[in-house]
């Protein structure tokens, strides 16, 4: 009828979602978003626009999506987590040289600049969760140290961390550690 409207399905298929929560530091939040990491498992392209989000018959939050092609996938988050605060801390350390070189008047010294980011996660709910933390890819910076990351994107490298269901207030912590190196030469005359 006039001036009402109606949803009318056109694609009727199942997609692979799971549950997380995704923080990225660039946003200047403490706390991450509740998220889904969508995949588009249904064999067809599906255009971009307004999803609602349900758990089991409860609605959760709203999302705006990108088209999704077949078999791609990304996160999407609908809504702010209160229960989950993640804090960052840095350990810089500047211009470690680890290498010198003399040969025939010239001298080749190489150095590294090695930083690490700890992020700390505290929950408060006591829940079992997934976290995906988005940390910058960085041009000129490799990844050092002992955490890799699940999956690397043009912007982001995402680590996965589980928080266990703990009494509230227990948590985890993420050591992303990251080097620059820096070669410069000499010439004695």
């Amino acid at each position: 009828p006039r001036n009402q409207s109606a949803m009318l399905p056109f694609v009727q298929g199942q997609v692979k979602v799971e549950r997380v929560l995704l923080y990225d530091p660039a946003s200047g939040r403490e706390n991450p978003y509740d998220a889904v990491l969508l995949t588009n498992s249904s064999g067809m392209t599906l255009d971009g626009g307004a999803i609602t989000v349900f758990e089991g018959d409860r609605y959760v939050g709203e999302a705006l999506v990108e088209t999704l092609k077949s078999g791609d996938g990304r996160p999407v988050s609908f809504a702010m987590d209160l229960g989950t605060r993640v804090t960052t801390a840095f350990d810089s350390k500047q211009d470690q040289v680890y290498a010198v070189k003399v040969r025939r008047g010239i001298i080749t010294t190489n150095s590294k600049n090695v930083e690490v980011r700890t992020y700390t996660i505290r929950s408060t709910d006591g829940k079992p969760k997934t976290l995906i933390v988005e940390h910058p890819v960085r041009p000129g910076w490799k990844l050092s140290g002992g955490f890799k990351p699940e999956e690397t994107t043009a912007r982001h490298y995402r680590f996965r961390v589980a928080l266990p269901a703990q009494p509230a207030g227990g948590g985890a912590k993420l050591a992303v550690s990251e080097e620059f190196e820096i070669s410069s030469t000499i010439a004695l005359t």
